[in-house]
């Protein structure tokens, strides 16, 4: 009777673990990119807020991973988060948080890029960014700036089915990994 007993728990915490397992998905990303210019600035400048949201870069996202939304001010070389109201600014050698800017860079913002990523740490695409959205850069035509949206999402997806193929293999290697462990202990549970 107890044997049976452990049979069945052994059975249903494998089960269990198979489907909690399956269950997980991944969500599906995208790219927006956009010039605001100066005057509709809608961010204060200074704030004392700094929340964080999902899981840290670390841990296993399991389909969700944190957007976050920055306005980099190319002329200034300077991000703005929108949701923690932070700004990153180069001081020296080295990037810096802080809710208010020194004076000299408030001064001298200019006009924006809107950028949405998945990092909390936008200064990791710096060199990319400072590439891609000169000071100036905004005098582009609309049909150059469609363009780079485009590929730019295109690069998101690809990414995206990427990461996405790569975690069902994962789970799948995980999946027939527990089977063979779930009917090795079945086996030898009816020896």
């Amino acid at each position: 009777m107890l044997k049976n007993a452990i049979k069945l728990l052994c059975y249903l915490a494998c089960t269990l673990f198979i489907v909690t397992i399956v269950a997980c998905r991944t969500t599906g990303g995208g790219v927006h990119v956009g010039w605001i210019p100066d005057s509709k600035m809608r961010h204060p400048p200074c704030s004392k807020k700094a929340a964080k949201r999902g899981p840290p870069p670390h841990a296993p996202a399991h389909g969700y991973r944190a957007k976050y939304k920055y306005h980099y001010y190319p002329h200034a070389q300077v991000y703005f988060d929108i949701s923690r109201e932070v700004y990153f600014y180069m001081e020296g050698n080295a990037w810096r948080m802080s809710a208010c800017l020194p004076g000299g860079l408030h001064v001298r913002l200019g006009d924006y890029v809107a950028i949405d990523m998945d990092s909390d740490k936008p200064y990791k695409h710096f060199k990319k960014h400072k590439k891609k959205y000169p000071p100036g850069h905004r005098k582009k035509n609309k049909q150059e700036l469609q363009k780079e949206k485009i590929k730019a999402s295109e690069e998101m997806a690809r990414e995206h089915r990427k990461h996405h193929e790569e975690m069902e293999r994962e789970h799948r290697k995980h999946r027939e990994e527990m089977a063979r462990e779930s009917y090795k202990h079945y086996e030898e549970m009816n020896r």
